[in-house]
């Protein structure tokens, strides 16, 4: 049985930390055992009703989670090759934050967007 957390924080560095704390689990899970990548996992985006942010396995059973999980599973994968990326929240639609990936150079990458969220 997995744990699953509920955030009650609209402080991006609040969010910020716990989504590290996601990517240090979710990398550990990548260590233990051999998961799909990400982007070929058959995962799609969608967004939550009830915001609840998951690992790995349990994304996997669903088949499908939102922005923080997204991010979390991708951050962990690119740590697996020693790229050293982490969980960025950036603003999104009024009064929602929005997670995606910041990687050296300050790149950004969003899983969501490649997995199915509608972006406007």
């Amino acid at each position: 049985m997995f744990a699953c957390l509920t955030v009650p924080s609209n402080d991006p560095e609040v969010l910020e930390a716990v989504l590290e704390g996601v990517t240090v689990a979710n990398h550990i899970f990548l260590t233990r055992k051999r998961y799909p990548p990400l982007y070929q996992s058959g995962v799609r985006y969608k967004p939550e009703p009830k915001e609840r942010w998951l690992f790995i396995p349990q994304i996997l059973a669903r088949g499908w989670d939102d922005c923080e999980g997204l991010a979390g599973w991708r951050a962990a994968e690119y740590r697996m090759v020693g790229i050293p990326a982490r969980v960025h929240v950036v603003e999104g639609r009024i009064g929602r934050w929005h997670a995606v990936v910041l990687l050296p150079g300050g790149r950004i990458e969003d899983p969501s967007a490649r997995l199915g969220m509608r972006t406007s």
